[in-house]
Order: structure tokens, then sequence, then C-alpha cells
């Protein structure tokens, strides 16, 4: 795969997750995040984001592992 594609996938899919974020659907943020992280495991933000989308529905476990 073209990395100019790869990059404009990483983007949408943080962008598209972004937007469920601001409506406030915690959960199907969560899963987008996820699918970033299947995606980008190196990209650390995800992870950090998807603790916090945790947080915000009250798992605190789960957002630390």
């Amino acid at each position: 795969m073209n990395n100019q594609y790869l990059l404009q996938d990483q983007a949408t899919r943080h962008e598209k997750a972004t937007q469920v974020l601001r409506r406030g659907e915690y959960f199907s943020s969560a899963s987008l995040y996820e699918q970033a992280i299947e995606g980008e495991a190196d990209t650390r933000l995800n992870y950090w984001y998807l603790g916090l989308m945790l947080l915000l529905q009250g798992l605190e476990a789960e957002a630390q592992t």
C-alpha cells in the first residue's frame, strides 16, 4: 500500500473518532480508536484516546490496561 494512502486512512480514522467523541458517543469512539490501534500500533496517541474513552465510560481498570 502506498504511504500516502496509509496516511490518509489514518487521518480519516482519527477524524471520524474525534467527531464521534464530540457527540459524546464514548463507546463508539472507543471502538474507532481500537480499530486505529490495529492499523497503527506504534501511534501512542490512539492508546491515550482509547484510555480516555474508557475513563469517560467509568471503566477505570480497563483504561489503565
